[in-house]
């Protein structure tokens, strides 16, 4: 119940006052980690596993859903996993738990590492969980289990309606988009697989995954699992897709960030994006040096000497140690901001200036 409080006190008051179901999904995904936690079935050994349920009210993952045992009778399975034994213990054998259960990342961290938790992730990730559209989709690809008691025609049926879902973009979470995909493609490999001749199914996912309006970081599934249910061809043929999508949408990010440093400040968390992101050439003091740039942002009134002189203190050593920064380029910059300072008459503006410049002066190589 502490951890329960805990959590629970970092919304705000307004986004769960009107939504007692997020208050259930808490209690519960709380009760069921503190007990495996206390219990010493969770540890922060295994914690990793538990990745496959994370985020999502579809269990059906690698390892979870269709047994491959059954599909493939002659397979040896691996030892249970912590998420496996999970699964089958508060949503098999206790059904009246199913309409809520949610696990949260930001929760499970919270309570065993102790992690600080980013509600506006946790109501995203339960919102579009518990999404009406997302949420028939999952159940079509549930319905799949059943396959045995179907024909051939009905089958297809509900495969083509999933891969309908798919292309008008129903599903809004990779995690969720990635446990339809593994379903399906599990029937790719029993040769079940009725509509998208020679794969060409597996091109919808892709088309939704480039669309998807939000990023989540791409599970990785262990090695272990990844060969013993023979999907890792599926695996990496996603991963790949998302890290195409991924880098479009990163210097997309990239590049704001970059105009912000010039012309307002950035926070820490974009100052680490920018320092720790390497887009080839891109080379900001290189960029900075020009006339144009030191025209436009420092040789001016209200300048903005200061968000680079900020900018430049946290990242430089990086730069210089990555070979982006030479003595060259940094005398090149103090000299041109030095021809052109006179020009600059606010007090404030040359205090900025002359703080840069220090900045510059005092740098050991």
């Amino acid at each position: 119940m502490s951890n329960y409080k805990a959590i629970v006190s970092r919304f705000e008051q307004t986004d769960i006052q009107e939504n007692s179901d997020i208050l259930k999904s808490i209690l519960l995904n709380v009760a069921i980690i503190t007990q495996e936690y206390r219990l010493g079935n969770l540890s922060k050994e295994n914690f990793n596993d538990l990745h496959s349920l994370l985020n999502t009210r579809s269990f059906h993952q690698i390892g979870i859903g269709i047994s491959l045992k059954e599909t493939y009778p002659d397979v040896e399975t691996n030892k249970e996993t912590f998420a496996g034994s999970i699964y089958k213990k508060y949503h098999r054998l206790k059904s009246d738990y199913k309409e809520f259960l949610f696990y949260s990342s930001e929760i499970n961290e919270y309570i065993v590492h102790y992690n600080e938790t980013n509600m506006i992730n946790y109501l995203e990730r339960w919102k579009i969980a518990f999404r009406t559209e997302t949420a028939k989709t999952v159940n079509k690809s549930e319905s799949l289990n059943n396959f045995r008691k179907m024909d051939d025609e009905e089958l297809k049926n509900i495969q083509q309606s999933i891969l309908d879902d798919v292309k008008e973009s129903k599903v809004e979470s990779i995690s969720e988009l990635l446990k339809i995909y593994f379903g399906l493609a599990q029937f790719s490999q029993m040769g079940l697989m009725l509509v998208g001749e020679n794969g060409e199914w597996r091109e919808s996912f892709k088309d939704n995954l480039l669309f998807l309006s939000k990023i989540e970081k791409f599970p990785d599934f262990d090695e272990e699992a990844m060969h013993s249910f023979s999907s890792e061809e599926d695996y990496q043929w996603m991963k790949k897709e998302y890290q195409i999508y991924e880098t479009e949408v990163s210097l997309v990010k990239f590049k704001k960030i970059r105009k912000l440093v010039f012309e307002e400040s950035i926070n820490a968390e974009q100052r680490s994006f920018l320092i720790n992101y390497d887009y080839g050439d891109s080379n900001i003091i290189e960029e900075f040096c020009s006339d144009e740039m030191i025209e436009k942002y420092i040789l001016k009134e209200r300048n903005t000497a200061d968000n680079l002189w900020q900018y430049f203190r946290s990242g430089l050593n990086y730069f210089i140690s990555s070979g982006k920064v030479s003595k060259n380029d940094i005398e090149n910059a103090i000299h041109k901001i030095n021809s052109k300072k006179s020009s600059v008459k606010g007090k404030i503006d040359n205090f900025k200036i002359n703080q840069l410049l220090d900045f510059f002066k005092n740098i050991q190589y």
